[in-house]
């Protein structure tokens, strides 16, 4: 009796799973979805991943969204409306790299993850070579080199 009952449930979840009754739903291509994109900007001589999200359901989603700078979790986005999430990188060469924004619709039981790109940035300052200052005029050496020494007439 043991060994039935083992069966039926197994065939049971492997029912749900397949029907996907369990909550876990696939993304289904069709369905408008979540979009974002990155970018590192400088803002007050800091480098900033800033990670914009749409949500393009019809329904609110939550978000959230990592990088190798942290991991922000904003509240729920509206269908219809963007977010921007910001996370300080405190480099100054920020290397180029990706966020992964993953999002969950409650109402449809909607889940995924995907990666955005996006590219380095470099604050390093700008190296300034001076030129070497002139040295002060010397009128006496001036007249040598428009008449010469003179021979035997000394300047110095």
């Amino acid at each position: 009796m043991r060994k039935a009952t083992s069966v039926v449930l197994a065939g049971f979840l492997a029912v749900l799973v397949i029907f996907g009754l369990t909550g876990t739903a696939a993304a289904d291509p069709v369905t408008p979805s979540v979009s974002s994109t990155a970018e590192v900007v400088e803002v007050d001589g800091v480098a900033i991943l800033r990670v914009s999200v749409s949500n393009e359901t019809d329904h609110a989603v939550g978000i959230r969204v990592t990088s190798p700078y942290g991991e922000n979790k904003p509240p729920n986005l509206g269908a219809g409306n963007s977010t921007v999430v910001e996370f300080p990188t405190d480099l100054v060469v920020t290397p180029a790299g990706e966020a992964t924004v993953a999002w969950y619709n409650y109402q449809t039981g909607v889940r995924n993850e995907f990666f955005v790109a996006y590219e380095g940035l470099d604050l390093t300052p700008p190296v300034v070579v001076e030129p070497e200052p002139e040295a002060p005029f010397n009128f006496l050496q001036w007249l040598k080199s428009l008449f010469g020494n003179f021979g035997s007439l000394s300047f110095s």
